[in-house]
């Protein structure tokens, strides 16, 4: 999954035949701290396995990250955040799913890595 993802939760919903409830966005803006590594960093060992990238490169990458970290002035992050949530249409629901647990909901949660978890709420 791209992080553009995100942007086209809504669409997705309707694709899995649900109705969307909400689809908002928002921007998380915060300074990087020293030390601070994209999550592609991780990856850099594949990056060379693969032939992407030359262990040169990645020294190069890191000096730059080394120079980074003892700038006194601190790099602003954009970071964006995405939620959807859908239900089923009305006129799909079983009754006998509502009565048989009417104290617990249940949904599907997806995150830009492209896990999910069924999630399970208990309502007092």
């Amino acid at each position: 999954m791209t992080s553009r993802v995100g942007l086209r939760l809504g669409e997705l919903l309707v694709a899995a035949g649900l109705e969307v409830q909400r689809h908002e966005g928002r921007y998380l803006i915060a300074s990087s701290p020293p030390g601070f590594r994209p999550p592609s960093w991780a990856a850099c060992d594949a990056l060379v396995a693969d032939g992407l990238a030359s262990p040169a490169d990645l020294d190069r990458w890191s000096g730059a990250f080394a120079r980074l970290d003892m700038r006194q002035t601190r790099p602003t992050m954009f970071v964006p955040l995405f939620m959807a949530s859908g239900q089923k249409p009305l006129g799909t629901r079983r009754q006998t799913d509502r009565k048989a647990a009417p104290e617990r909901s249940s949904f599907r949660v997806a995150t830009l890595r492209g896990l999910r978890a069924d999630v399970h709420k208990s309502q007092p």
